[in-house]
């Protein structure tokens, strides 16, 4: 379980190459990486981290749809309002909420694994703040889609004939 959950973190390191614009991504790869390095490797040890990385990444399939929706600068219509809000919800449930909630009942017992867990939820912490920021960016600084403009018929009557000509 653990080789594949290492696979997949160099994957999604080696992805975040395209997209990161800054070392948090990657500080988060490290440290879960550092985790197993420093762990103990007993089978319920194993099955511990493994069910903490599955809760953590389950939130990337909708994290990945938004992000991708931004990439794409599809228009803040209903439809990426909706995708952008479930994507705040499911990760604010999973990561805030659910995460904390889950190490408390289940992974707490050894120094390392305290520690490692600590390190997950403080970078949790600030990703929650990053999202909160983006999130109040994107609802205070709306504009409406082109696409959803009625047509204005004095636009069209005023078009210019000539591209190069001045805008009155």
């Amino acid at each position: 379980m653990m080789e594949q959950v290492l696979a997949y973190m160099v994957y999604d390191a080696g992805h975040l190459t395209l997209y990161a614009r800054s070392p948090d991504f990657f500080i988060h790869h490290v440290i879960i990486w550092l985790g197993y390095l420093f762990s103990e490797h007993s089978d319920t040890h194993v099955k511990i981290v493994f069910d903490a990385m599955c809760i953590l990444e389950s939130t990337n399939p909708s994290f990945s749809l938004s992000w991708l929706m931004e990439a794409l600068k599809y228009p803040y219509d209903n439809l990426h309002m909706g995708i952008l809000a479930f994507t705040f919800g499911i990760w604010t449930l999973m990561r805030m909420v659910y995460y904390p909630y889950w190490v408390y009942n289940n992974a707490l017992g050894s120094t390392a694994s305290t520690v490692v867990n600590v390190g997950y939820m403080a970078l949790n912490a600030y990703w929650f703040w990053l999202l909160c920021k983006k999130a109040h960016r994107t609802v205070t600084n709306l504009s409406p889609s082109p696409a959803a403009a009625p047509p204005n018929p004095e636009e069209a009557s005023s078009a210019r004939s000539n591209p190069r000509e001045r805008r009155t």
